[in-house]
């Protein structure tokens, strides 16, 4: 009898943090799951770490790409491999809440009409907590997206998918250098119902190594390649003024480049010259550009 939820977990030498992670799936108040842990040709002792496991719990389960590929790759080799309706993803640097699969598989079993649920998140260093992030947005949530030209709640750590939605619009985009949670939700929620849970929060650590947001060269060609692949869409709405001005100010952050960062202004300026927030930003990209 195939699982209710396949839960996966996109890993590359995490070895050290791995095993939290994992333990917060074996320690979930519902037991139906299958775990994919997908090994992005680890070179430390992840294969071993997960052989152990699933030795003893035989839900776990261990699954290598061929070649060093990516997050994104890995999390479809699991959407491939799994075998359930509903698909939950986690990295291997958080932890889930214990009650998240619970709360997952209500959602989706009293709602046939949901689509991708996502969660909340808080912010630890490994020692301390820091903060909670959620914003707490349901619906058809497409516009809203584009505008704010971020994820949502713990982002891709934390989204629960129905089968459907891969089969419908594909999976996560292998050729995205970052931004591939936006991504994906800007294509599912053109056609699906979203929906925030309450209560289960993911745990995210800061501290981490190899993640996506450390790395500026990635953020900023991540956000590129995001403008490129929906621009028409951007515009069809009529927010692409709004997407402009949040790519100058990530341009004058990340990138440092101020020539870039007022390139794009301009163009929000040109496709809307009313838009107050673009002449603000004139005067506040110099100091954005100076932030560290």
């Amino acid at each position: 009898m195939m699982p209710l939820i396949s839960v996966i977990i996109p890993t590359y030498n995490r070895s050290q943090v791995l095993l939290r992670a994992i333990e917060s799936i074996i320690s979930q108040t519902f037991t139906d799951w299958e775990l994919l842990v997908i090994d992005d040709c680890s070179t430390d002792d992840t294969v071993n770490i997960v052989t152990q496991i699933s030795q003893k719990d035989s839900r776990v389960q261990y699954h290598k790409l061929p070649k060093n590929s990516g997050a994104n790759a890995a999390r479809n080799l699991g959407i491939q491999q799994s075998t359930s309706d509903i698909i939950s993803f986690l990295d291997s640097d958080d932890v889930m809440h214990p009650d998240n699969l619970s709360k997952q598989y209500v959602a989706f079993t009293s709602n046939p009409n949901l689509g991708v649920s996502y969660v909340g998140a808080d912010y630890h260093d490994g020692k301390i907590y820091i903060s909670t992030v959620h914003n707490a947005m349901r619906g058809n949530l497409e516009t809203y997206l584009f505008k704010n030209l971020k994820g949502l709640g713990s982002s891709t750590s934390g989204f629960s998918v129905r089968r459907m939605v891969f089969e419908q619009i594909g999976c996560f985009d292998n050729q995205m250098a970052s931004q591939q949670d936006l991504d994906f939700l800007v294509r599912a929620a053109r056609y699906f119902y979203i929906d925030y849970l309450e209560g289960c929060n993911t745990i995210m650590y800061v501290n981490s190594n190899n993640r996506i947001s450390d790395n500026a060269q990635r953020v900023i060609l991540g956000e590129i390649q995001f403008m490129e692949k929906h621009e028409s869409r951007i515009r069809e709405l009529g927010v692409y003024h709004h997407v402009a001005r949040k790519l100058a100010r990530k341009y004058a952050i990340y990138d440092k480049n101020l020539k870039l960062a007022y390139a794009y202004l301009i163009k929000a300026i040109q496709y809307k010259p009313f838009y107050f927030y673009a002449y603000l930003y004139a005067l506040k990209l110099p100091l954005l550009y100076f932030k560290k």
